[in-house]
């Protein structure tokens, strides 16, 4: 869209003289040209506030999720159906982290968008989001660690309780 916006602006512009003459007649295009170009720029305006406020939404899910796969992992397992629960929990949130992550990459995208049609008055918005984008970088790394943690812990109770979960399973 921004680039179409750019094409029309570009086509106004190299289109319509601020002075035309044919005979007798003459046209001034000055006011046409100006408005055109006013009315473009205005809708890149739009489309760039409204990238950057779904961007910003991006990143507040992205964060809340992260969040989320935190918490949800800060819990340790006490009996065995909060293993089981806890396992399935692990599972769960390794496809969360994979959806988190694609959602930052929209989020890159976005700023590259917002970064290739920057006028000089849009310099400042490009600044936080790269640093929204660095932050949820580093989260997801912490994240990862957390999920790599949580899925050695539970290999290594699942190899070092296997004879005492088949006792209890036979006892119930």
């Amino acid at each position: 869209m921004l680039a179409r916006l750019a094409r029309w602006e570009a086509t106004i512009t190299r289109c319509i003289r601020p002075q035309e003459s044919r005979g007798l007649i003459q046209v001034l295009g000055r006011k046409l040209q100006t408005r055109l170009t006013q009315r473009v720029k205005e809708e890149q305006a739009q489309v760039k506030t409204f990238l950057g406020d779904l961007a910003e939404r991006q990143a507040k899910e992205v964060q809340n999720g992260l969040g989320a796969i935190r918490a949800d992992l800060g819990k340790a397992p006490t009996t065995l159906p909060s293993y089981i629960d806890y396992v399935a929990k692990l599972e769960d949130c390794g496809r969360q982290k994979e959806e988190l992550c694609e959602k930052k990459k929209r989020l890159e995208d976005i700023k590259t968008v917002l970064s290739k049609y920057k006028n000089k008055d849009d310099a400042y918005q490009s600044m936080p989001l790269q640093g929204r984008i660095d932050a949820l970088a580093q989260d997801i790394e912490k994240t990862e660690e957390i999920l790599l943690k949580a899925q050695e812990e539970t290999t290594e109770a699942k190899g070092g309780h296997c004879e005492e979960l088949e006792r209890k399973m036979v006892e119930e």
